[in-house]
C-alpha cells in the first residue's frame, strides 16, 4: 500500500507530559532517551525523502525533554541513514 498521498509530510513528536515533568522543569536538555524511536522515524523519513520533498517535523519538549535537541538528533540520524553510516 502506498502511504504517500501528498507532496509533504507533517509529523508531531509528542511525549508523555507527566513522565517528562517528573524528570525536569527546565527543558534545556534531553532527559529521556528516545533514540530507538527516532531511529525508526529517521529510517522511514529517509525512505520517502525522494518522493516527498518537504517534511515538517515538530517535537515538543515532552517528547524527550528538549525539542530542539530532538530535532537535531533526528536530522543527524537521517543524514546517517542517507549516507549508509
Amino acid at each position: 500500500m502506498d502511504l504517500v498521498t501528498t507532496d509533504f509530510i507533517y509529523g508531531r513528536l509528542i511525549g508523555d507530559r507527566r513522565a517528562t515533568d517528573a524528570l525536569t522543569k527546565t527543558w534545556d536538555k534531553t532527559v529521556i532517551n528516545r533514540g530507538a524511536s527516532l531511529r525508526k522515524w529517521a529510517q522511514a523519513l529517509t525512505r520517502v525523502r525522494s518522493m516527498v520533498p518537504k517534511a515538517l517535523i515538530f517535537a515538543n519538549n515532552h517528547y524527550a525533554g528538549h525539542g530542539p535537541d530532538t530535532i537535531r538528533t533526528l536530522v543527524r540520524m537521517m543524514d546517517e541513514e542517507a549516507s549508509g553510516s
